[in-house]
């Protein structure tokens, strides 16, 4: 790489300075970019690219270092565009990438903007603020945020907090995220409602940062930073590695949340819709309701308004799947498979099962 004169560490350390004499200021990626393309010494020749690999998981600076280190390449900065929302002034930020992870730059971002991908935003030390579509979210660490295209927010940051962003194309995050979530129907309807056909989609989660999380994050930036052939496929593998990681972690999302007395409902529910499949032999509204701390009628509208789907439904879908699968790869008899799957007789499994699936349970055993 030749002729690179800005990195990051220099728009960090920028930035910084910039914040110190004038705090109240926002102050512009693109502006403090063009600026030190004016300022600072060009480094020609060929330019030694960080390499991720060398980053002691044990040594949280030594990320930060390397990410010091990384380029600022001027064809990836696209000019934003000035909109406006509902009388409210705002920015577009384009993107024409696929995807990308970057560390996000403190006291830039802090007026509303929308961006034209889906946004993974991970606090990786420290804090942040979030105000997506006029609500303040505080950001801890181990906080992740799921953000879907078109969603005005701002953010605010300090110079010591890490936070990383991942930066996805619509149409790669559609066909990577849901691939994973094929085995789970309800999470997959909740995802698809509230990520990709609302314009105004967002979800949290608590993902543990451990040795797992950041190998993950590590193999991210290295195949970003020293592309290849191979580095799309091998970015969106990490990615769906990142996706079951935080499928997998909605015991810590649900301990962590459920302990916060300002929690969103909407932003249980994707745990709420887990903890069903997970007790579905024997869960009730109500112990769902209890469980959770919410009442049972508001419980009910929560679930049906972001499913479109009553709870009673969900359950018996779920039941109903599980039978199937039975029914399909055992000889197991109908009354030993109705019990297996939570139904108190064969006879009540056989009506629900001929209403969900237009057949009997032994029609069906018979054909498949």
């Amino acid at each position: 790489m030749s002729d690179t004169q800005v990195l990051f560490k220099d728009m960090r350390l920028h930035i910084n300075k910039l914040h110190q004499y004038f705090p109240e200021s926002m102050h512009s990626f693109i502006d403090t970019y063009n600026y030190l393309c004016k300022h600072t010494e060009i480094i020609s020749g060929q330019y030694m690219l960080p390499n991720f690999m060398d980053w002691d998981l044990l040594n949280d600076q030594d990320l930060c270092s390397l990410i010091d280190q990384i380029p600022i390449l001027p064809e990836k900065i696209l000019p934003t565009t000035q909109l406006e929302d509902n009388g409210q002034p705002l920015l577009f930020i384009p993107f024409n990438d696929k995807y990308f992870i970057s560390r996000e730059l403190p006291y830039t971002n802090t007026e509303v903007y929308i961006d034209d991908c889906f946004v993974l935003t991970y606090v990786y030390q420290g804090s942040c603020t979030v105000v997506i579509d006029g609500r303040r979210h505080d950001m801890n660490a181990g906080e992740l945020c799921l953000l879907s295209p078109r969603v005005p927010r701002s953010r605010s940051l300090t110079e010591t907090d890490v936070i990383l962003s991942i930066f996805i194309e619509k149409d790669t995050f559609n066909k990577t995220f849901l691939k994973m979530l094929q085995g789970n129907h309800n999470l997959t309807e909740f995802f698809q409602r509230t990520l990709l056909h609302s314009e105004k989609g967002h979800a949290f989660f608590m993902l543990p940062l451990n040795t797992e999380s950041k190998q993950v994050f590590q193999h991210m930036f290295q195949e970003t930073v020293h592309t290849d052939h191979y580095s799309q496929n091998m970015f969106l593998n990490y990615l769906e590695i990142l996706f079951t990681l935080i499928i997998r972690s909605h015991g810590d999302t649900y301990t962590y949340y459920s302990q916060k007395p300002a929690s969103k409902a909407i932003i249980m529910l994707p745990h709420i819709l887990q903890y069903i499949s997970d007790h579905y032999k024997t869960v009730s509204l109500q112990a769902l309701a209890d469980t959770f701390h919410y009442e049972r009628s508001y419980l009910s509208k929560l679930i049906h308004q972001n499913t479109g789907k009553t709870f009673s439904t969900i359950l018996n879908e779920i039941k109903i799947n599980h039978a199937i699968d039975y029914l399909t790869h055992t000889e197991l008899g109908f009354s030993i498979i109705s019990e297996m799957v939570g139904y108190n007789s064969a006879d009540h499994f056989s009506r629900v099962f001929k209403q969900y699936m237009g057949m009997s349970p032994r029609e069906y055993h018979k054909k498949h």
